[in-house]
């Protein structure tokens, strides 16, 4: 069950064109945020999921955030980027690359050699712009945090997705900032609670 919520929700990431550099990138990142504000957890606790615009971006970029909070500071930090290099180099089946099963089924039909022929015929491999870095991560780590907060322990769960991993981190290095200020903004409430 989980493998296949996990799987459902890849071939949904994958087909979004989320190419780095580029607007396209805010596609995925209000796919992510509208995910993650349709869990129960998340309606109840709108403001611990959003996104946070990265500062002077042309592209008008944002990180994508979900604090799953436990009863303690203690929390763990999914963290995944949304981005992926572009698709030129799937030629003339680059109409295929963000489809998982399409583009799986063209790779068993090309000559590779025998071990990854051997793969893709087993069932066992898929093929897709982004299905292994970083989106299948990213699918795993929301369907994880999802199962965590329907009852949440003493730890906390962040997911954080960011946007420009593939080229200069601008994502990355904003998220520092988010960091900070869900720590400050955080702390203080955990300690309210004492």
């Amino acid at each position: 069950m989980r493998n296949m919520k996990i799987l459902e929700l890849l071939k949904k990431l994958v087909a979004i064109d989320s190419i780095t550099g580029t607007a396209k990138e805010q596609k995925v990142e209000n796919f992510l945020v509208k995910h993650l504000q349709s869990m129960d957890y998340f309606k109840a606790h709108a403001e611990q999921a959003a996104l946070s615009a990265v500062p002077q971006d042309s592209f008008g970029r944002a990180v994508v955030y979900g604090l799953v909070q436990g009863q303690s500071k203690k929390t763990i930090i999914l963290i995944n980027h949304h981005d992926v290099v572009d698709i030129s180099c799937y030629g003339s089946y680059i109409d295929k690359a963000c489809d998982m099963d399409e583009i799986t089924e063209v790779l068993k039909t090309m000559d590779l050699d025998a071990e990854a022929a051997a793969d893709f015929s087993s069932g066992d491999w898929i093929g897709g712009r982004g299905s292994n870095d970083m989106k299948g991560g990213a699918a795993a780590q929301l369907v994880y945090l999802e199962e965590y907060s329907h009852n949440p322990d003493k730890g906390s769960l962040l997911f954080l997705s960011v946007p420009d991993e593939e080229t200069f981190s601008c994502g990355m290095r904003h998220a520092i900032s988010v960091l900070q200020e869900l720590k400050e903004k955080y702390d203080k409430m955990l300690n309210n609670l004492r």
